[in-house]
């Protein structure tokens, strides 16, 4: 899968940095010999000292993802069930992480007090994130300035651009004008479910949800408005033309009944499995269905549009920040273990 913005540049080591200096470790290139990405001579990342990272080694679980979960979900685990594979992956993704030292995979536990090496999902409020996502995850140097790529329309934004007489800023620690570029959460607020029973903690509230940031992504404002709630599919017959030709917005062939006039949004293609692997996280870190025609072209997608290496920096520096990652990026062949969403 080729993305619209490459990543040219690896981040500092952590040891090469002052002491103190909280950057993040050098994981960009963990799969390089295994993924193809295209690069360009005059993009690069850009990264400046962040002051908020958790104490978490993220080197040691890019290099070995098993240490996050505790076991290799890379194969099919034929001595759990289906129901304890998702009972381990929610234990795994909502409580604290007890790190082992060196090779040792982390312990999971209720309880993370202050004298233990932990670290559990750190919800931020919704202006932290935004930062994360635009000054962080998406931010990128091209010819010298802060750029920043919508994923829907796969427009690039430059620092200092004006956009309809409104200046656009970029930068670390910067959101730009939700007029132009807007946060897009994948899995649409208003779809955010209950708690199924669940006692309710920090890390499953509605502020979990809205700023998970596995979910998120930069996107055209107009786009993000028009796309709504809509579920996840291919479009077979459009009935509202988008401002750009990369997504859809229609109805889908071979439907029945009233889904035979229900409105789907289609994204780009080289963010199809991106989004669809966001989603299934979502569905089972917090206990939401997945619509069942959605979730059969978030299948597709997943398997179509495979892994590449820059969702798995954007899942490592995800991991620096939120203390989470995403097993369906780590361990792809997990969505053929779990029959329903």
């Amino acid at each position: 899968m080729n993305r619209y913005l490459t990543i040219t540049a690896l981040l500092l080591l952590a040891s090469c940095s002052p002491k103190g200096q909280q950057d993040l470790p050098d994981i960009a290139n963990q799969d390089a010999n295994s993924q193809n990405t295209s690069h360009s001579n005059n993009r690069s990342n850009s990264y400046g000292s962040q002051n908020k990272l958790l104490n978490v080694d993220v080197s040691k679980y890019a290099a070995n993802p098993a240490l996050y979960y505790g076991m290799d979900l890379n194969n099919p685990v034929k001595s759990l069930t289906e129901k304890e594979v998702l009972s381990h992956l929610e234990r795994v993704l909502n409580l604290a992480h007890i790190q082992g030292s060196n090779d040792e995979a982390d312990k999971i536990s209720d309880k993370c007090s202050p004298e233990q090496n932990c670290y559990k999902h750190r919800v931020y409020r919704y202006r932290q994130a935004r930062k994360y996502l635009f000054g962080l995850l998406h931010l990128e140097k091209l010819s010298g300035k802060d750029a920043v790529q919508d994923i829907y329309c796969g427009d690039i934004y430059l620092d200092g651009d004006k956009v309809s007489g409104q200046r656009i800023n970029l930068g670390v620690d910067t959101i730009p004008t939700a007029n132009v570029i807007n946060t897009e959460h994948s899995w649409p607020k208003a779809r955010f479910d209950n708690l199924h029973g669940r006692t309710q903690t920090r890390e499953h509230t509605y502020d979990a949800k809205l700023t998970d940031l596995h979910h998120l992504y930069p996107t055209d404002s107009e786009v993000n408005r028009e796309r709504a709630t809509y579920h996840f599919a291919e479009v077979s017959k459009i009935t509202k033309p988008l401002k750009c030709a990369n997504v859809k917005l229609g109805t889908v062939d071979g439907l029945k009944g009233k889904y035979k006039s229900y409105v789907y949004f289609e994204p780009p293609t080289p963010y199809k499995g991106n989004i669809a692997r966001g989603l299934m996280y979502m569905s089972v870190k917090y206990e939401m269905p997945i619509n069942d025609i959605e979730e059969k072209f978030l299948r597709k997608w997943h398997n179509e549009d495979p892994v590449d290496s820059d969702e798995i920096i954007r899942n490592n520096r995800i991991h620096q920040v939120q203390g989470v990652r995403n097993p369906f990026i780590d361990f792809p062949s997990l969505e053929s273990q779990i029959s329903n969403f």
